[in-house]
């Protein structure tokens, strides 16, 4: 089934044929959910700091120093994706925290932090990544999407989890 989530085009397969009840009901969430990402961004308007406006237009240039991976624009850190230590019963799945500074957001910055912290990780020997938000956070999806990847989300209370196979990635380069 192919169904189309805002810009994103979605493929569901299993072995069984989907009804077209299933097709039906994909077809609204995915609706609903274009909706609720086009008002996101149309509300998101872009912010401008108190001091000068810097990086307008500029790309970033990023680094990785021990288990992060920095976005730096103009000498100045506007994101990062950090790699944290695997918890003990998993070790070789790995956490990764992303944060973008809301001025620089939705410029493709946090989806390429995501993809060098899961190639990071991938170098690192992990076989899976772990992002971890609040569940009202609209960006973690189409961006893992953006960057190709594809993950198994669960939804519990207000805690949204995607887990990321990254042992098909190319490790990054040391």
């Amino acid at each position: 089934m192919d169904v189309t989530v805002g810009d994103v085009q979605v493929q569901v397969g299993r072995s069984a044929p989907f009804t077209a009840a299933e097709h039906a009901r994909a077809s609204a969430m995915a609706d609903l959910v274009g909706d609720v990402l086009r008002r996101a961004r149309e509300d998101s308007g872009f912010a401008v700091s108190a001091g000068r406006r810097i990086g307008d237009g500029a790309t970033p240039e990023y680094f990785t120093e021990g288990g992060s991976v920095s976005a730096v624009i103009e000498g100045i850190v506007v994101g990062i994706a950090t790699v944290r230590a695997p918890d003990e019963h998993e070790p070789d799945v790995r956490p990764v925290t992303l944060r973008v500074d809301p001025t620089f957001q939705r410029r493709g910055i946090g989806t390429r932090l995501l993809v060098e912290g899961a190639r990071l990780a991938h170098t690192l020997g992990a076989r899976e990544i772990v992002l971890t938000t609040r569940s009202d956070n609209q960006a973690v999806l189409p961006m893992v999407l953006a960057a190709g990847m594809r993950g198994r989300i669960r939804m519990a209370a207000d805690v949204l989890t995607v887990r990321v196979p990254v042992r098909d990635l190319k490790p990054q380069r040391t």
